[in-house]
């Protein structure tokens, strides 16, 4: 027997169930029932905004990888102001899974479509002049 998994536009074939990955192959000697599933993945990968993709050492992964590989999304922030709070797909704090970074998944051909939730952080300023009869202080805030 012969069998081919022939992707759709937008999509290429990852894997068979098995791990074989020859999009056409033949299968010989069948003397049980056998069931043959393919695996296909889009062409094209969006990765969230503030999301690095990482390997379990930390470091930067480059899509496409292996199917059923384990990665990890960790939450960078461009702003100082702000911090890492938790993952959009989960609200109970709990869950172990809520505020770890970064997160681990399985990689199945699409990345998860969580993203991280961001916090601002809030500094308190104080400012005063030594004495109000010497001089006034005014603040500025620059964005």
């Amino acid at each position: 027997v012969t069998i081919t998994a022939t992707p759709k536009a937008g999509f290429h074939f990852v894997q068979w169930n098995d791990g074989s990955t020859e999009a056409t192959r033949t299968i010989a000697n069948i003397k049980e029932a056998k069931t043959f599933t393919a695996t296909f993945a889009a062409d094209e990968t969006t990765i969230p905004e503030d999301v690095v993709v990482v390997d379990v050492n930390g470091d930067p992964v480059v899509l496409p990888v292996a199917h059923s590989t384990t990665l990890y999304y960790k939450a960078e922030n461009a702003d100082d102001c702000q911090r890492f709070v938790h993952w959009s797909d989960i609200n109970d704090p709990n869950d172990p899974n809520y505020a770890i970074n970064p997160r681990p998944f399985v990689y199945d051909g699409l990345l998860p479509t969580f993203t991280p939730v961001f916090e601002t952080i809030i500094y308190n300023v104080t400012v005063q002049a030594d004495d109000a009869a010497h001089g006034d202080v005014t603040v500025t805030v620059i964005p």
